[in-house]
């Protein structure tokens, strides 16, 4: 079990000192720790497979990872040794461009579970937004800059929920450019 980083309450508190806006006691932590795990174990090797084998992602793909990682003069460069490493990645890791179909049912199924999840409630956990929420924001977040964001359009209750988690002052401002 992983602990709630301080960094991150720091963040939160600070952003949001009236009122802490995630919730966080300890019965909790199971279920942070199931969506965690659900989010890191099921949704990011899936969302890394679109965002890398779909073509259709793959400059906006390039052009994200690039821009976080290196100055202009470097990009070029660093972008030709991304693409290697991320492919010779994907591959050890049984992922290929003729494999897409298969991630793009398993994600369609995982946000089948969020939604049902979240049938009838505002969050993951309730009324109010927890850590769980917020591990399986951070993937669903990232897929929204990629062409499988349509499979989140797809599921209302699901697109909903992702609104009003970014709408949230903290979060809100962590994603600020």
């Amino acid at each position: 079990m992983r602990p709630a980083g301080p960094a991150l309450e720091a963040r939160v508190a600070q952003a949001a000192p009236s009122r802490h806006p995630l919730a966080f006691v300890p019965d909790e932590v199971l279920l942070y720790d199931s969506g965690e795990e659900r989010a890191d174990g099921v949704l990011a090797p899936i969302v890394g497979a679109c965002k890398w084998l779909n073509p259709e992602n793959r400059p906006a793909a390039l052009a994200n990872t690039v821009t976080e990682v290196a100055s202009a003069p470097l990009r070029p460069l660093i972008g030709w040794l991304l693409v290697r490493r991320m492919r010779r990645r994907l591959a050890a890791a049984g992922h290929a461009a003729h494999l897409l179909d298969p991630r793009e049912d398993r994600l369609r199924e995982s946000l089948a579970r969020l939604a049902t999840l979240l049938d009838g409630k505002r969050y993951l956990l309730g009324r109010t937004p927890t850590l769980a929420d917020v591990a399986v924001f951070a993937q669903l977040a990232r897929l929204r800059r990629y062409a499988e964001s349509r499979r989140i359009d797809e599921v209302p209750v699901v697109a909903e929920w992702l609104a009003r988690l970014g709408a949230l002052p903290p979060i809100a401002a962590a994603l600020a450019p």
